[in-house]
């Protein structure tokens, strides 16, 4: 999947929001509001899946690498949560790359939620 691709399906997300919306018979400025806290949410949930998923597979092939190593360090990482952390790392990547998406409508908020 390419970056048109990725936008494009962002552009889809952001007119159909827009149309439901706009359905429900909301001013511009809180149908803008509206869409940054549910493309917010959208993506704190997906960026919930992907630390999950990485978590599961990071332990997965730690564990088959303690398996079959000698290694004490893979052992040590699965008990420190190391895999715990990078999933962390990941999802906090994600959300702070969906931050100018998601407040495209608000260009004034995007660089008070890039700062921290």
């Amino acid at each position: 999947m390419g970056e048109k691709d990725v936008i494009s399906d962002v552009s889809y997300i952001n007119r159909l929001l827009h149309g439901l919306l706009t359905d429900l018979g909301l001013s511009e400025i809180w149908i803008n509001y509206a869409k940054a806290i549910i493309m917010f949410l959208l993506a704190a949930i997906f960026a919930y899946i992907l630390q999950f998923i990485v978590r599961r597979v990071l332990i997965f092939v730690l564990k088959k690498l303690t398996k079959i190593t000698s290694f004490t360090f893979f052992h040590h990482a699965i008990r420190n949560r190391l895999p715990h952390f990078l999933g962390l790392i990941v999802a906090y990547t994600f959300i702070r790359a969906s931050i100018p998406i998601i407040f495209e409508d608000l260009p004034k908020y995007i660089s008070p939620f890039l700062t921290f």
